[in-house]
């Protein structure tokens, strides 16, 4: 059905988009094909996957956000902010340490519990709520208390997580 949804997206031209929805179970399940896993398991670029698939030649999609959900992370274009997901060459404040010190553990926590409550094997696929997205968001608390800059930056994440994530970070920011 994906693949049937995805073939029919922007015949007309037009931007389009498809999400396919799948839990851990699905993962674990005959039902679902070993390459359609391993397409819900990726975090590379997805449209690649798909074109090497079919046999059709990738193209890179600029701006990155425009291309798929992995790519998105990496997009650091105008639209998005300008805070990067890989922000290695970027020097972190003192100021911003003490913050992280306090987001970073509130993150870690609300994001184990509601991985928790959806439980199977690697809840954190479906969820979204990963280690390495606690510590980015933590990093970068000064950015990411503001909801629409997680959401525009980080389609795929809930909207209950969002807002919950940007409380947290708010009442974290509000002190500092």
């Amino acid at each position: 059905m994906y693949v049937q949804a995805l073939g029919r997206a922007g015949r007309d031209g037009e931007p389009a988009s498809s999400t396919v929805y799948f839990n851990a179970s699905d993962l674990s399940s005959k039902h679902m094909s070993d390459d359609m896993k391993d397409y819900c398991r990726l975090t590379t670029c997805r449209r690649e996957f798909i074109n090497k698939y079919f046999g059709a030649q990738h193209k890179i999609i600029e701006p990155l956000h425009k291309c798929c959900d992995n790519c998105a992370q990496d997009c650091d274009c105008g639209e998005c902010d300008e805070v990067p997901m890989d922000t290695d060459d970027v020097t972190v404040n003192p100021a911003n340490e003490i913050v992280i010190s306090y987001a970073k553990p509130m993150l870690l926590n609300y994001f184990s519990l509601q991985n928790a409550t959806v439980g199977g094997i690697m809840p954190e696929v479906k969820t979204g709520l990963s280690h390495q997205f606690a510590e980015h968001l933590a990093k970068y608390a000064n950015v990411y208390c503001d909801r629409e800059c997680i959401g525009h930056k980080y389609p795929h994440i809930d909207s209950l997580y969002l807002d919950n994530i940007t409380l947290l970070l708010q009442t974290v920011m509000k002190d500092f």
